[in-house]
């Protein structure tokens, strides 16, 4: 996958999103934007979910 030499791999790139997901949810969960909050959940099971199968496989 092509990722514009910006991260070295796939892998690099989930662990930023990671990260920087962790940093918004310690800022910015304690007030949710509306939209940010209706799809929290959401958002967070589908992170579960890829890192669940990742450690079964």
């Amino acid at each position: 996958m092509e990722l514009g030499n910006y991260f070295p791999s796939e892998r690099a790139l989930e662990v930023n999103l990671f990260i920087q997901m962790t940093n918004l949810k310690d800022k910015w969960w304690q007030k949710p934007m509306s939209t940010v909050q209706t799809v929290s959940y959401e958002l967070q099971q589908k992170f579960v979910l890829t890192y669940e199968l990742e450690g079964v496989a």
